[in-house]
């Protein structure tokens, strides 16, 4: 909840875009943009942890931490982004 309270104007008023989905794998990530803020929601339906890699908006070398779990993590040079989506039971979600 502080995570939905602290970025409210994101959820609340910006835009949500699907950046990658996998049916088979049991996962979704979307982007919610707002002004200069963009914040990425991986889901992950699955029994176990589902390490995914997709695409952003920033530059190489850009650093987001999972505000869940304080995991940090940097865009490659192709702007992309790896990140480890919890299981269902641990949650399952991400927010970077």
């Amino acid at each position: 909840m502080n995570i939905r309270k602290e970025y409210s104007e994101v959820f609340a008023k910006g835009d949500r875009n699907v950046v990658q989905v996998s049916d088979a794998d049991g996962y979704d990530v979307v982007r919610r943009s707002y002004n200069d803020t963009n914040i990425y929601v991986a889901l992950n339906v699955k029994s176990t942890a589902n390490k995914v890699t997709f695409a952003t908006l920033a530059e190489a070398g850009s650093k987001y931490t999972d505000l869940y779990s304080g995991t940090d993590y940097t865009v490659s040079e192709n702007g992309s982004l790896t990140v480890t989506i919890p299981s269902a039971a641990e949650g399952g979600t991400a927010v970077l």
